[in-house]
């Protein structure tokens, strides 16, 4: 009476976006491969390898020990063998592993004698953890590279991954990401899986540790380059005003145009209404003339074609010598 209808399989890719893991971008798992480094805490190794251009995912974890799925507390009391340990999963058509090695040596001091109390004294160490001969070397080479710039020993330890590599707690994956709560919930992360999975999430992490001005230049760059939800884009849009309102360079009027062409007319109106603010507040100029010239230039709406209404406003003022300036 009934036919029994075969089941279907759905693939992951299949699937609504807003059931498949959050901000994945699809790659071709043919020629991705795994490396797994140490150098200090792992937060900042996972955020300088992570935004490197090759470098697909990242996560922070434990490496080394002979312990099941370690605590951050068990390991960090020395007493597992573990070390704090980064694993990235790279596009071997972007990125080589000797290339990831050069650059793991910029992430830390490997010379660091510290890292020799690994066991007794600190559960920090500086180690290169490979999978093959090939990489065996590789790393070598890489080291004797670095060794020859240097005038101490590179206590970095070249060793054969022998255990298994266990997932920190979610607190320790991306964590300067983390800081940024909306901007996670923007991008739909919430589990240990989703930030570990995600590739925006290891590029955003990466951006997020750099100094202000890198930070600055690099999100403005990833928002130019990726499609991400309105809400993300926002989101990233009031973190990159918020850092530029702190940095010195914000007046000079080549770096502020600069910088304003590439963000959003919502923020740019932001951006251009602060610094206006900003030069009056250094010009000293009483309050109501600031209203006045606020309003008449920023009347225009748009970055570039503002006139210098200062200078005629100011003029009137008698018994003082005010500098002008241009606002761009």
């Amino acid at each position: 009476m009934y036919q029994i209808l075969p089941q279907i399989k759905t693939q992951i890719s299949d699937l609504p976006s807003s059931q498949t893991t959050p901000s994945v971008i699809p790659e071709d798992h043919h020629f991705l491969n795994e490396a797994i480094f140490a150098g200090d805490n792992f937060w900042g190794l996972e955020a300088a390898l992570g935004r490197a251009d090759g470098v697909v995912k990242s996560a922070t974890g434990y490496c080394g020990g002979s312990l099941r799925k370690p605590s951050y507390r068990e390991v960090s009391e020395g007493g597992t063998g573990h070390t704090e340990a980064v694993k990235v999963i790279y596009d071997k058509r972007k990125i080589s592993y000797k290339t990831l090695c050069d650059l793991f040596w910029e992430t830390h001091d490997p010379t660091n004698r510290n890292y020799l109390n690994f066991g007794t004294g600190t559960h920090h160490r500086s180690a290169i953890f490979y999978r093959s001969e090939e990489e065996r070397k590789q790393a070598q080479e890489s080291k004797i590279k670095k060794q020859m710039k240097l005038n101490k020993r590179i206590v970095t330890k070249i060793t054969s991954l022998e255990s298994e590599f266990f997932l920190a707690e979610n607190e320790h994956q991306k964590y300067y990401l983390q800081q940024k709560h909306w901007l996670c919930q923007s991008l739909g992360l919430r589990s240990t899986l989703h930030f570990t999975e995600s590739n925006i999430a290891c590029k955003l992490n990466g951006i997020l540790a750099m100094e202000g001005t890198q930070t600055i230049a690099q999100l403005t760059k990833f928002l130019k380059e990726h499609e991400l939800p309105k809400q993300t884009k926002s989101i990233c849009e009031e973190i990159i005003l918020e850092l530029v309102r702190k940095d010195d360079d914000f007046e000079n009027p080549c770096y502020f145009r600069s910088f304003s062409n590439k963000v959003g007319s919502k923020s740019r109106s932001s951006l251009i209404s602060f610094r206006a603010n900003r030069l009056y507040s250094k010009l000293e100029i009483p309050s109501f003339i600031s209203s006045f010239t606020h309003d008449r230039v920023f009347s225009i709406g748009h970055v570039g074609t503002a006139t210098n209404e200062l200078e005629t406003t100011t003029s009137a003022i008698p018994h003082r010598v005010i500098p002008t300036r241009r606002i761009y």
